[in-house]
């Protein structure tokens, strides 16, 4: 006899369920004593960027992180 096999939860459906049981966790915190900090880090790109004088490139986003930043 095959036992009756469930599907597999999808990815999207586990986080949403994640989300969801924490998202209470999260408004009902308190505000941290110490700031939050984002790290972006990527590949392959040269330093080829508007915010450093090159005319050619197109960074606008990334122009105002260095500003404001």
């Amino acid at each position: 006899m095959r036992q009756s096999q469930r599907p597999k939860p999808s990815a999207s459906l586990v986080m949403a369920i994640g989300l969801l049981v924490g998202l209470p966790h999260t408004v009902l915190a308190e505000k941290p004593s110490k700031p939050n900090i984002v790290w972006i880090s990527c590949e392959d790109i040269s330093p080829h960027l508007g915010c450093y004088g090159d005319p050619h490139a197109i960074t606008p986003h990334l122009d105002q992180l260095a500003r404001e930043g």
